[in-house]
């Protein structure tokens, strides 16, 4: 997506050549933050020491 986006930018442009070389690749932002577990129990299973960071607030 990137390179199609810059390419009529890049292309002839030897400072910016390198990005319509580089590999294909998507990335996919996920947030694994233990913020977002709305289930306690799956929460200090998965985090055991979560139970002693939320008490000593």
């Amino acid at each position: 997506m990137v390179r199609a986006a810059i390419e009529p930018i890049a292309e002839g442009n030897p400072k910016l050549d390198f990005i319509l070389r580089a590999p294909d690749i998507n990335s996919h932002v996920i947030d694994v933050s233990f913020a977002v577990l709305k289930d306690s129990t799956e929460r200090d299973y998965l985090h055991p020491f979560a139970h002693f960071v939320r008490s000593a607030r």
